[in-house]
C-alpha cells in the first residue's frame, strides 16, 4: 500500500524512475529505510518529506532558481537599443552618397520658407486671385532707397509687365521706352542672366535647367542695351 501511495504521489508531480534520478519505490537510498516496515503515521511523515523533496526538484526547471552555469544573463533593454542605434549610424556612414538634384530641391524648399515669411507684407495687385500670385523678393538697383522689397505678380504676366509693375511699386525711374536710355531688366538670382522681356513669368517658373520658384529672389537693375546680364550677383544678394 505504501508503494502504491508513493507511486501515485510521484506521478502527480510528474516524476518517476525515468526522470532526473532513479528512485526505487520500495527504498530511499539516501535514508536507508524500507517503506514496507513503516507504520501508518511514519509513512504519512515520509510522504510529506517526499513532497518537499520532489517540489524542490521542480525548481530545476527555472535556471535562475538554482544558479545554473548555462544561465544567460539578459542584456539590459537600453543597452540593446543603443547597440541597434549604433549599427544604424555606422551603416549610414558607410553608405554611398545618394545621387539626385539636391541643389534644385534645396532651392525649392528655401523658396517655400521665404514665401511663408514675406507673403503677409508683400506689395502687389490685391485684386489678383491667390492661385495666380507669384511672390518674389525683388532686389532693387544699387541706387534705390531700399535694397529689396517683397512683391507678388500675376504668373500670366510677361517679364516686361513684371518689370513695369515692380518699378512702380518701388518708385523707380523707368525709361524702358526710351531708345538710348539704360533699361530696367529682371535678372536671375544665381546666374545673373537678364530674362527676355517677352517671356512669360510662368515659363520662368517651369524652366527645366534654372527655374525660378514661387518665393524666390530676383534682381532688378539698369543695364546697357547690349548687356545680357549681371557680372556678379553677390553685389546684390549675399552668397551666405
Amino acid at each position: 500500500m505504501a508503494s502504491v501511495s508513493l507511486s501515485l504521489l510521484m506521478a502527480s508531480w510528474g516524476y518517476g524512475p525515468d526522470r532526473d534520478r532513479c528512485l526505487d519505490l520500495k527504498t530511499d537510498p539516501e535514508l536507508g529505510l524500507e517503506l514496507d516496515e513503516l507504520d501508518e503515521l511514519t509513512l504519512n511523515i515520509f510522504e510529506i518529506l517526499l513532497i518537499l523533496k520532489f517540489s524542490s526538484g521542480l525548481r530545476h526547471r527555472h535556471q535562475d532558481d538554482h544558479k545554473c552555469e548555462k544561465l544567460e544573463t539578459p542584456k539590459p533593454r537600453m543597452a540593446a537599443t543603443q547597440e541597434l542605434v549604433q549599427k544604424i549610424v555606422e551603416s549610414k556612414k558607410n553608405a554611398p552618397p545618394s545621387k539626385g538634384r539636391k541643389g534644385a530641391k534645396n532651392a525649392a524648399t528655401a523658396a517655400k520658407v521665404a514665401l511663408m515669411k514675406f507673403k503677409m507684407h508683400a506689395s502687389g495687385d490685391k485684386g489678383l486671385p491667390q492661385t495666380e500670385r507669384t511672390y518674389f523678393q525683388v532686389f532693387l538697383p544699387k541706387e534705390a532707397k531700399d535694397p529689396s522689397l517683397p512683391m507678388f505678380f500675376c504668373s500670366k504676366w510677361s517679364v516686361g509687365k513684371v518689370v513695369d509693375f515692380a518699378a512702380s511699386q518701388a518708385s523707380l525711374k523707368n525709361n524702358n521706352n526710351v531708345l538710348t536710355a539704360k533699361k530696367l531688366r529682371l535678372c536671375h538670382p544665381e546666374t545673373g542672366e537678364a530674362f527676355k522681356m517677352d517671356a512669360s513669368l510662368q515659363s520662368l517658373l517651369s524652366h527645366t535647367d534654372c527655374p525660378l520658384h514661387n518665393g524666390d529672389n530676383v534682381i532688378l537693375e539698369y543695364l546697357d542695351n547690349k548687356s545680357s546680364g549681371l557680372d556678379d550677383v553677390t553685389d546684390y544678394i549675399s552668397s551666405s
